[in-house]
């Protein structure tokens, strides 16, 4: 008699074939079932390191994020103070190491040190790398996703196909996904290389869309629909099903819910020397097809960007995410990426003050512990209010203060991305900043520039999440992009020109000499604030009729 092995309580549980009929009820009960009472049933626990030849257990197939977190191990080092050191600059050396840290392993009662003091260090060194997929429950079309399908047992091969519970995106059978450019409906999953998860699952990276961008469009057109809940005469509402029969209809006007969504299972066809079994839905080889399961695929709102410095108008209000697209001189449509959108509370112009609230904040970030060059912020307090007050290095001044305090209003940041679309020549690089949040339409104007510039360009910041930008007083709401300079007169006034035509209407550049070379700039700083980078605020945008 053969055997089939299912999980239950964390443990593998073989079951005589001859029961195949009674597993489920078995598993459920395993918890409470005792090693002697189930193995006089012919079932027995185990946790073995090798699974049993010959039957696959496909035990589940998800969509998920890819997760890869450095590995690292504790090192202590003696370090002795030299002329112009001080804390933090001696932290930056140590991964894992803060002035806070330094300062209470040796026991110091301020961040004062003198050339020649030792000082014991501990941080850490990266020994490897752990790669895990935390699941998700939807996203959005055109972003990259993995679907994954965790085995036990030798597997031959697994593919799967994705299935809409009603067809929307698809005219009922599989939908169209992009896998290395290349559109399939049959995704076939890969073997990792992470040796941590070999013989456990299998995977692959897909994009949720068409190849054809005509297509992708109709697909987020569709998934901006709001669905109709019923139809009202200011009196009475009704159900659409009786809106359909009704032969008289004026007066009647729809009563709207949310937009609708493609919900989305996993059917999983697997192949091994033995028999396969499924632990979808009734035993069967489909996953994610039960209520609170079904994987939701949404429509983003797009702006779309014009090489003429237009952009569309676009209402973002409760949107979780938005597209760009921009459209050259040819007419020609390039994707260009999808960013994610977080509503905050509008924050006021920065004001230096001396010292936090008494009061506890509701959050508090550490900055240093980025351990990132450049990054003038130290620590946020984020009160309940909402109101930010962050302390931080500015002017050659530690411990300087600036509150960011919060208004009556709420905005919509965009979480910006680093691109690199070399067939629409736009590409931009974070550089010494984790102020990665701008508005929308900013964002749009920036990577509008950027089409016309057709350089690899820094970026040196707008705002934080929470809408505070230290160390600016200006920056705040994400009101205003810095662009480091490319040292060469020509690409930077084609940076100034590119701003310029996509409507920002206030570019500052410093006072350096080399900088006296470049024109149409709107204000010369007088001082060395903006030596080394070029400030575009105040936005007026031009938008496409």
């Amino acid at each position: 008699m053969g055997f089939i092995t299912k999980y239950a309580g964390g443990k593998f549980i073989r079951i005589a074939r001859g029961d195949i009929n009674n597993y489920a009820d078995v598993i459920n009960q395993s918890a409470a079932i005792s090693i002697n009472e189930t193995a006089e049933e012919g079932i027995c626990f185990g946790t073995p390191e090798d699974p049993p030849p010959g039957d696959l257990l496909i035990n589940s197939a998800y969509f998920a994020k890819k997760k890869t977190e450095p590995v690292f191990e504790e090192t202590k080092e003696k370090y002795t103070v030299v002329s112009g050191d001080n804390l933090s600059n001696i932290a930056r050396n140590y991964e894992g190491a803060t002035a806070d840290s330094i300062m209470k392993e040796n026991k110091l009662d301020s961040d004062v040190i003198q050339v020649g003091q030792e000082l014991s260090i501990t941080g850490r060194q990266q020994t490897g790398e752990k790669t895990s997929f935390e699941r998700v429950t939807g996203a959005n079309v055109g972003d990259a996703i993995y679907v994954v399908a965790e085995h036990f047992g030798a597997v031959n091969c697994i593919q799967v196909t994705l299935k809409e519970k009603e067809a929307l995106l698809t005219d009922g059978g599989a939908l169209a996904v992009l896998q290395d450019d290349n559109e399939i409906t049959t995704i076939e999953l890969g073997e990792p290389q992470e040796e941590e998860l070999k013989g456990s699952l299998r995977y692959a990276r897909i994009e949720l869309r068409p190849k054809d961008d005509e297509k992708l469009e109709e697909w987020q057109e569709k998934l901006q629909e709001e669905e109709i809940l019923g139809y009202t005469d200011g009196r009475q509402s009704i159900p659409p099903e009786s809106y359909d029969t009704m032969i008289v209809k004026n007066g009647w006007e729809p009563e709207y819910g949310d937009t609708v969504k493609s919900l989305l299972s996993i059917e999983v066809e697997a192949q091994a020397e033995g028999e396969v079994i499924y632990c979808g839905r009734d035993r069967s080889n489909i996953f994610l097809n039960e209520d609170e399961e079904w994987f939701e695929v949404t429509g983003s709102k797009v702006i779309h960007i014009y090489h003429t410095g237009h952009i569309s108008e676009v209402d973002l209000t409760n949107s979780k995410k938005v597209s760009y697209v921009y459209h050259d001189e040819n007419d020609e449509k390039y994707n260009l990426i999808t960013c994610d959108l977080y509503t905050v509370k509008k924050k006021g112009t920065g004001q230096p003050v001396d010292s936090f609230r008494e009061e506890e904040p509701v959050e508090t970030i550490d900055y240093t512990s980025y351990n990132s060059m450049g990054v003038d912020a130290k620590t946020s307090h984020i009160y309940e209010d909402g109101t930010v007050i962050t302390d931080g290095n500015k002017y050659g001044q530690a411990h300087y203060k600036i509150k960011y305090p919060a208004l009556d209003e709420d905005i919509i940041l965009v979480h910006m991305k680093e691109i690199n679309n070399r067939t629409a020549e736009i590409q931009f690089h974070f550089e010494q900043t984790k102020r990665e949040y701008a508005n929308p339409e900013y964002f749009a104007a920036f990577l509008g520039a950027l089409a016309d510039i057709g350089l690899d360009v820094s970026c040196t910041g707008s705002c934080y999440k929470d809408g505070s930008a230290f160390p600016s007083l200006e920056h705040s709401n994400g009101f205003a992009i810095d662009t480091g300079y490319l040292w060469t007169l020509e690409d930077d006034q084609k940076i100034i020109d590119a701003m310029k035509k996509f409507g920002f209407s206030k570019r500052i550049r410093g006072s350096s000499n080399y900088l006296d070379g470049l024109t149409d700039h709107t204000k010369r700083d007088g001082g060395s604030l903006h030596d080394t980078h070029l400030h575009c605020s105040q936005l007026s945008p031009k938008y496409k009729d």
